[in-house]
């Protein structure tokens, strides 16, 4: 089967699209995906900015090594897959480029910036409701923060983000990534950087403003990143 990449900036959108594919196998499934149980389908379930590291997509394309016993396909899903890091993606494109017929794997992401393009290209792209216009604003933020990202210009930056506090959520991921791209940073630093960023969804559940986040980002990574 093809792999499915459903895109949408609504959480809750992306997994009711998803339970509808599931009940076209799968008839009597029941329950949303946190608290899903079937002997065919293996669920990564995190919402909350999460890294989704090696070990755990290893045990999920674990799951796979046999066939399937009550149907004909066992079903894979990671949500959210804006979580994955660069490595665990890497082991994921391995197992897309050649993998079972019996294997349906479904990774649901807010943005499509948020997994490799090498990924993305192997994989059918979904957008969930309403939100296909929801993800083309959120590319073209994603691009000027990348343009001043790049520039180095932590200032412009600063108030760009500022600015769009409601997109703010949906750039972390290629902020992530970008950190991880950047030479001249340690990987010790870069690990810092990433438990930083994922620390964010926290921050936000006890009400911490976003502008205030968003400051303490910015002089975290200009402090590590040479202009």
């Amino acid at each position: 089967m093809l792999p499915k990449l459903f895109i949408g900036a609504d959480p809750l959108k992306l997994e009711k699209q998803i339970l509808k594919e599931l009940q076209t196998i799968y008839p009597n499934l029941a329950g949303g995906l946190a608290d899903l149980f079937h002997p065919e389908i293996f669920i990564i379930f995190k919402i909350n900015q999460e890294t989704i590291g090696i070990e755990e997509v290893r045990d999920f394309l674990y799951f796979f090594r046999h066939k399937p016993v009550f149907s004909s396909i066992k079903t894979g899903i990671i949500f959210l897959a804006d979580n994955l890091t660069e490595e665990a993606q890497n082991i994921l494109l391995k197992y897309l480029e050649e993998h079972p017929t019996y294997v349906n794997l479904i990774m649901a992401v807010q943005s499509k910036q948020a997994v490799l393009q090498t990924i993305y290209s192997r994989m059918q792209p979904i957008f969930v409701a309403d939100s296909n216009k929801r993800v083309q604003r959120q590319d073209k933020y994603q691009e000027e923060f990348l343009k001043l990202y790049n520039k180095r210009d932590f200032l412009k930056l600063r108030e760009f983000l500022l600015a769009n506090l409601d997109q703010f959520n949906a750039l972390v991921p290629v902020i992530k990534e970008q950190v991880l791209k950047t030479e001249g940073v340690s990987l010790k630093e870069k690990t810092r950087t990433l438990e930083l960023l994922t620390k964010i969804a926290s921050w936000q559940a006890v009400k911490l403003p976003q502008k205030q986040i968003i400051e303490f980002v910015i002089a975290y990574l200009s402090s590590i990143i040479r202009q």
